[in-house]
């Protein structure tokens, strides 16, 4: 199986996002209040991976999937969520490709309506 670092081209980086912080304020249920804040903007290479439409709370919402990978950025966690010009990408896995701290593969999701 090639590894990814063997076929990476730095030229597919071609987009930029914002790699954002959930906020840290706490509202009087628990519950997080405040902005979104940004951590680092990078490029970035945006791969859909699948897409599907679920029922929830008895409304439909579209939920895709996507791999996003960037260089390696310090501090990356699966709180976060990677702005993608007017879209939101939640980051669920954080991937540090073979430990070397060259690239970070982020598997996300994207609720849609």
């Amino acid at each position: 199986m090639p590894k990814i670092l063997d076929k990476f081209v730095t030229g597919s980086l071609r987009h930029r996002v914002t790699i954002q912080e959930p906020p840290t304020g706490t509202g009087t249920r628990g519950e997080r209040t405040g902005d979104w804040s940004d951590l680092a903007t990078v490029r970035a290479h945006i791969e859909q991976l699948s897409g599907d439409e679920l029922i929830q709370a008895h409304q439909q919402v579209a939920n895709a999937s996507h791999r996003v990978t960037i260089r390696y950025t310090a501090g990356v966690t699966p709180e976060q969520r990677v702005k993608f010009g007017d879209r939101y990408l939640y980051v669920g896995a954080v991937n540090n490709v073979d430990e070397l701290n060259r690239l970070i593969v982020l598997t996300c999701r994207e609720e849609v309506g």
